[in-house]
Protein backbone atom coordinates (compact mmCIF):
# COMPACT_ATOMS: atom_id res chain seq x y z
CA UNK A 1 0.00 0.00 0.00
CA UNK A 2 1.55 3.22 -1.28
CA UNK A 3 2.21 5.80 1.90
CA UNK A 4 2.22 8.92 -0.35
CA UNK A 5 -1.42 9.54 -0.01
CA UNK A 6 -1.49 9.69 3.63
CA UNK A 7 1.59 12.06 3.93
CA UNK A 8 -0.46 14.73 2.12
CA UNK A 9 -2.81 16.33 4.71
CA UNK A 10 -6.51 15.83 3.79
CA UNK A 11 -7.58 18.85 5.54
CA UNK A 12 -5.13 21.24 3.14
CA UNK A 13 -7.79 23.13 1.83
CA UNK A 14 -10.20 23.89 4.25
CA UNK A 15 -7.20 25.13 6.52
CA UNK A 16 -5.76 27.30 3.36
CA UNK A 17 -9.13 28.95 2.87
CA UNK A 18 -8.84 29.78 6.88
CA UNK A 19 -5.81 30.79 6.70
CA UNK A 20 -6.55 33.28 3.41
CA UNK A 21 -9.16 34.23 5.61
CA UNK A 22 -7.38 35.48 8.95
CA UNK A 23 -4.63 37.22 6.85
CA UNK A 24 -6.91 39.13 4.96
CA UNK A 25 -8.38 40.37 8.36
CA UNK A 26 -4.57 41.15 9.51
CA UNK A 27 -3.52 43.02 5.99
CA UNK A 28 -7.00 45.02 6.96
CA UNK A 29 -6.63 45.50 10.73
CA UNK A 30 -2.80 45.85 11.13
CA UNK A 31 -2.90 43.39 14.37
CA UNK A 32 0.44 42.19 14.32
CA UNK A 33 -0.68 39.06 16.53
CA UNK A 34 -2.71 37.58 14.26
CA UNK A 35 -0.45 36.17 11.75
CA UNK A 36 1.34 34.22 14.80
CA UNK A 37 -1.65 33.27 15.85
CA UNK A 38 -2.77 32.09 12.42
CA UNK A 39 0.47 30.17 12.22
CA UNK A 40 -0.19 28.82 15.79
CA UNK A 41 -3.62 27.35 14.43
CA UNK A 42 -2.48 25.95 11.00
CA UNK A 43 0.82 24.31 12.46
CA UNK A 44 -1.70 22.84 15.61
CA UNK A 45 -4.63 21.80 13.04
CA UNK A 46 -2.23 20.18 10.14
CA UNK A 47 -0.31 18.35 13.07
CA UNK A 48 -2.92 17.34 14.81
CA UNK A 49 -5.08 15.74 11.99
CA UNK A 50 -2.61 13.63 10.90
CA UNK A 51 -3.14 11.02 13.23
CA UNK A 52 -6.76 10.81 12.10
CA UNK A 53 -6.31 10.88 8.73
CA UNK A 54 -3.63 7.98 9.23
CA UNK A 55 -6.29 6.09 11.05
CA UNK A 56 -9.29 6.97 7.94
CA UNK A 57 -6.63 5.81 5.43
CA UNK A 58 -5.29 2.97 7.02
CA UNK A 59 -8.00 1.63 9.47
CA UNK A 60 -6.22 2.40 12.54
CA UNK A 61 -8.18 3.01 15.24
CA UNK A 62 -8.10 6.86 15.49
CA UNK A 63 -5.71 8.18 18.24
CA UNK A 64 -6.51 9.41 21.07
CA UNK A 65 -6.34 13.10 22.64
CA UNK A 66 -2.93 12.21 24.65
CA UNK A 67 -1.18 10.35 21.55
CA UNK A 68 -2.16 13.98 19.22
CA UNK A 69 -1.47 16.30 22.29
CA UNK A 70 2.28 16.71 21.72
CA UNK A 71 2.55 16.86 18.12
CA UNK A 72 -0.07 19.55 18.12
CA UNK A 73 1.60 21.36 20.58
CA UNK A 74 4.91 20.94 18.27
CA UNK A 75 2.60 22.41 14.81
CA UNK A 76 1.61 24.62 17.33
CA UNK A 77 5.09 26.33 18.33
CA UNK A 78 6.51 25.67 14.84
CA UNK A 79 3.77 27.15 13.13
CA UNK A 80 3.44 30.45 15.32
CA UNK A 81 7.04 30.81 14.20
CA UNK A 82 6.37 30.27 10.76
CA UNK A 83 3.34 32.98 10.72
CA UNK A 84 5.72 35.72 12.19
CA UNK A 85 8.72 34.86 9.60
CA UNK A 86 6.06 34.99 6.78
CA UNK A 87 4.64 37.95 7.49
CA UNK A 88 7.78 39.49 8.14
CA UNK A 89 9.29 38.30 5.02
CA UNK A 90 7.16 39.19 3.29
CA UNK A 91 6.77 42.99 4.63
CA UNK A 92 11.07 42.84 3.99
CA UNK A 93 10.01 41.83 0.10
CA UNK A 94 7.62 44.13 -0.52
CA UNK A 95 9.78 46.93 0.91
CA UNK A 96 11.88 46.24 -2.00
CA UNK A 97 9.83 46.56 -4.51
CA UNK A 98 10.66 49.97 -5.97
CA UNK A 99 6.50 50.40 -7.23
CA UNK A 100 3.76 49.51 -5.38
CA UNK A 101 1.42 46.65 -7.22
CA UNK A 102 -1.76 49.03 -6.64
CA UNK A 103 0.17 51.89 -8.58
CA UNK A 104 -1.81 52.82 -12.11
CA UNK A 105 0.10 51.39 -15.60
CA UNK A 106 1.62 54.63 -16.50
CA UNK A 107 2.69 53.14 -20.09
CA UNK A 108 -0.81 52.70 -21.24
Amino acid sequence: MPVMPALMPMALLPIAALVEVLTARARRSGARWLPAATGALTGALVAGLQGVQDALVYGYAVPGLAAIAPTAAAGLLLGALAGVLGWRFGRMLRLVNPTPSTAPNKEA
